[in-house]
């Protein structure tokens, strides 16, 4: 991944990321196409899914908090936490 810029600073610091950061990094772009082309499809009137909708209304309202914020929004887990499994709450077989 740090090969793909010509930037030799940018590279390093790339380059240093932990595997999941840099996984973060390939989803965000992802995120950034992703809205980017169903900004195309809105425009050119054809029409979209929920799903996308909702994508793209959740994509806007995250950028213009972060915008006024300068901060990042958190992603909110749609799933609540499971429970994790104690010696107590296990039942005998």
């Amino acid at each position: 991944m740090h090969n793909l810029t010509g930037n030799d600073f940018l590279s390093g610091i790339v380059r240093d990321l932990k595997m999941e950061h840099k996984e973060l990094l390939y989803f965000l772009s992802l995120q950034i196409k992703l809205y980017q082309h169903l900004i195309q499809k809105r425009d050119a009137q054809a029409p979209l899914t929920l799903r996308e909708k909702e994508f793209i209304e959740l994509y806007e309202d995250a950028m213009n908090h972060q915008s006024k914020t300068g901060t990042r929004v958190k992603r909110q887990n749609k799933f609540p936490k499971r429970k994790k499994a104690t010696i107590g709450n296990v039942s005998g077989g």
